[in-house]
C-alpha cells in the first residue's frame, strides 16, 4: 500500500492540502482505459498475431514444401469464412444419377 493513503485521515495545512491535491487525486481508483476497438468501432479490423498457431503452421509449410505464404494465408481466410457451409461437391451428388 502506498504512503499516500496515510494522508486520507490526517489533517493537513490548507495550503499543503491544495498543493498535494493533484497527487492524492491521482491515486484514486480508476476505470479500465478504453481499448482501440472501443474507441474506433467503425474502422476496427482485428489483426492476427504473427505468432499465432495458424501463421506458424503456414510459415512452416511455406518453408518446408516451398509453398506461397500469401496463398496459404488467403486459403486459411477463405476456409475460415466459409467454415460450416456445405458445398455442392461435398453433398455427394453425382451427375450420373
Amino acid at each position: 500500500m502506498s504512503d499516500i493513503y496515510l494522508l486520507r485521515r490526517s489533517s493537513l495545512d490548507p495550503r499543503l492540502s491544495a498543493q498535494l491535491a493533484p497527487f492524492i487525486y491521482a491515486h484514486r481508483p480508476h476505470d479500465q482505459p478504453p481499448t482501440q476497438k472501443d474507441l474506433d468501432q467503425g474502422n476496427f479490423i482485428p489483426k492476427e498475431s504473427p505468432l499465432s498457431k495458424d501463421n506458424i503452421i503456414d510459415t512452416y509449410k511455406a518453408i518446408k514444401y516451398n509453398q506461397d505464404l500469401e496463398w496459404l494465408k488467403r486459403k486459411r481466410e477463405y476456409n475460415q469464412k466459409w467454415k460450416g457451409y456445405r458445398s455442392y461437391f461435398a453433398l455427394g451428388i453425382s451427375e450420373a444419377t
